[in-house]
């Protein structure tokens, strides 16, 4: 196995070979070429209802995210690609989403911990790269905890 970073917005190629246990040497395999695309909390493509506020953050994607403690409130960005992550932040006063991509329920989040971090992955999935798609992001209120923070989502293309 292998772990990559891969810039952002930086078209990538892979390959890969495999050598097994006597020596011997497979074909390589290419991989199609990766990018990926940030698409900050802020930007047009990304719509949200009420509820949400903005704030500045040296630990969000381009410096900003936003968070909302509004049960119901939604996040929705509609993306072409072959994969998509929701970035956020986890912490001890951190609540639960649920996560909905093409209109099925696929996740609920839960982003309490008790170690506070931003820029992670929350959730993440696969998709095919040949239709628009749309990830949703609805906050459940989680009682005592309801705050949900979002950086973001990446887009692998």
């Amino acid at each position: 196995t292998a772990t990559l970073a891969i810039p952002f917005a930086t078209p990538r190629s892979y390959a890969v070979r495999a050598t097994d246990a006597p020596g011997n040497v497979g074909a390589w395999a290419v991989a199609a070429p990766v990018a990926v695309a940030a698409v900050g909390e802020s930007s047009s493509a990304v719509r949200r209802s009420a509820g949400w506020v903005g704030r500045a953050s040296s630990f969000a994607l381009g410096g900003r995210d936003i968070s909302t403690t509004k049960a119901g409130a939604c996040l929705r960005h509609t993306f072409t690609g072959r994969g998509i992550a929701l970035v956020g932040a986890t912490g001890l006063l951190r609540g639960r989403a649920e996560v909905w991509l093409d209109g099925v329920r696929v996740a609920t989040i839960a982003a309490r911990s008790t170690v506070s971090a931003g820029l992670l992955l929350i959730y993440s999935a696969l998709a095919s790269p040949a239709v628009p798609h749309t990830i949703e992001v609805r906050v459940l209120g989680t009682p005592g905890r309801p705050r949900v923070d979002v950086d973001g989502f990446l887009v692998l293309r």
